[in-house]
């Protein structure tokens, strides 16, 4: 073979050699960019190997298939198996504003947290007004799987403790309940037309001892602890309670008794129990300021006109003024375990 032919063969080689490293990168470019969508595909879709990373595990439904889920955050603790489509967790009941009780205002609240780690509050009927439950509370133990006890409505004013209840049995009388461990304690017994709570704002249930019930058109004050009546029989409404004094109102005007049914004043504008054992009352141009647990008079005093009186907590105890002037201060922490929140309290009269 002569020296060109050698050349011209060498050539073609070289040419060779390069079409084939062009054609071969261009494989491992395809193949590499298909690999990169295939990974990015999985990773979009959850359908890669590292999906099990990245699963997020799904909420448990509350309802389903017509059965109540009772849930533990994300844990099905309980199962209920609803009879009617109005099903679920039962909504407090609050009717103290017909008695113009002096508690802070109740909305609509639904009674959803769990009471010990194993009862729960449920309706199951095909009545819904709203509030109130016509068909009843179903008192439910979701460890066992049963119902436990029936009520007709049930209150306590949307507060946490979850232990004591206000509750109406199916005969519409009223009493208190208890839930201690595994049972339901009647502290008062139903037999009552209407029961309140003096339930300051920011306390709870729990640590109330004294409530307003109606019987027959009588009111009286019942120790809940002892299960029994504390105060004399009264003919108007009461409407207020702390230390031996009560509060009652009768049309537009209020009166104050002891609780053995002496009246100490009559016909009042207005009245306050700020806290420390005080009772402040006033009339247009007179007020008057009570030791509620001595039942002695503080202070009494007449004016011309009375443009505010303030009865408050301070630092150093409970101060009272009219008319911006102080006129009493009771120093020290009261013992009342009804009204020891502070507020500021304002009695305006006209």
């Amino acid at each position: 073979m002569d020296e060109n032919a050698l050349i011209e063969k060498e050539k073609k080689n070289k040419k060779t050699a390069l079409i084939v490293m062009i054609v071969l990168c261009v494989i491992c470019f395809v193949c590499g960019a298909v690999g990169g969508v295939t990974k990015f595909i999985s990773f979009v879709d959850g359908s890669g190997d590292n999906q099990i990373d990245d699963v997020v595990t799904p909420r448990e439904e509350e309802f389903h298939d017509g059965v109540l889920n009772i849930l533990n955050n994300n844990t099905i603790v309980g199962t209920y198996k609803c009879e009617h489509s109005n099903c679920g967790y039962v909504y407090g009941f609050n009717d103290d504003n017909l008695y113009d009780l002096k508690v802070g205002e109740v909305n609509e609240y639904q009674i959803k947290k769990k009471i010990n780690n194993r009862f729960v509050l449920l309706y199951d009927d095909d009545d819904n007004d709203g509030s109130h439950r016509s068909g009843g509370v179903i008192v439910y133990d979701y460890t066992t799987s049963k119902v436990i006890k029936k009520y007709k409505a049930i209150k306590n004013y949307n507060k946490s403790d979850m232990v004591i209840f206000i509750a109406q049995d199916e005969n519409n009388k009223w009493g208190v309940i208890m839930f201690d461990k595994d049972q339901i304690v009647d502290k008062v017994k139903p037999e009552y037309d209407y029961i309140g709570a003096f339930v300051p704002t920011g306390e709870d249930l729990n640590s109330q001892g004294y409530y307003a019930a109606k019987k027959n058109n009588e009111w009286v004050i019942l120790d809940i602890n002892k299960g029994s009546e504390y105060s004399r029989l009264f003919p108007s409404p009461i409407v207020a309670y702390d230390g031996e004094m009560v509060v009652v109102k009768s049309g537009s005007t209020f009166s104050a008794y002891d609780v053995k049914g002496n009246a100490l004043y009559k016909n009042a504008s207005d009245y306050s129990f700020p806290g420390g054992g005080l009772l402040v009352i006033n009339t247009s141009n007179q007020v008057t300021v009570f030791d509620a647990y001595a039942i002695t008079k503080l202070y009494e005093h007449d004016y011309v006109q009375i443009s505010n009186i303030v009865a408050l907590e301070n630092n150093d105890g409970f101060v009272v003024k009219v008319n911006d002037q102080e006129v009493y201060n009771k120093p020290g922490k009261g013992k009342s375990n009804r009204n020891t929140m502070g507020a500021d309290i304002s009695l305006i009269v006209d």
